[in-house]
């Protein structure tokens, strides 16, 4: 779970006027609409944020088709393990082309959190 600090912060990073989001942080009625919409989604059998993994798949073009998958859908932040133990890093063509369509970014931990301006 990320921490309000973290949270906080990456508001901040990402240029919201702090002010507003606390205020909508605070907010009864966002609360209202955001616990509405986790409960449309557990309704509708929704149980995580959705996530790209690719562990298995041929190396050949692989960022390629990453990169198209990623721009065919409305996909405002990444999240990258840097210290991977089980796998090697990606490569690092395909690692600039996410930080020039991510330009933002943030270390929380050993993950690197990009996100578009």
């Amino acid at each position: 779970r990320l921490s309000k600090e973290i949270i906080d912060k990456l508001a901040a990073d990402a240029g919201l006027d702090m002010k507003q989001f606390n205020a909508d942080v605070a907010s009864a009625e966002i609360r209202k609409a955001v616990d509405k919409d986790r409960d449309d989604g557990e309704t509708a059998g929704v149980d995580s944020t959705p996530t790209l993994f690719d562990f298995f798949d041929k190396p050949d073009g692989r960022a390629e088709r990453l990169l198209n998958l990623i721009d065919s859908r409305p996909i405002q932040v990444v999240v990258l393990n840097m210290d991977p133990g089980f796998s090697r890093m990606i490569d690092d063509d395909f690692y600039e082309a996410l930080a020039e369509r991510f330009p933002e970014k943030d270390t929380v931990g050993h993950f690197e959190v990009r996100w578009k301006r």
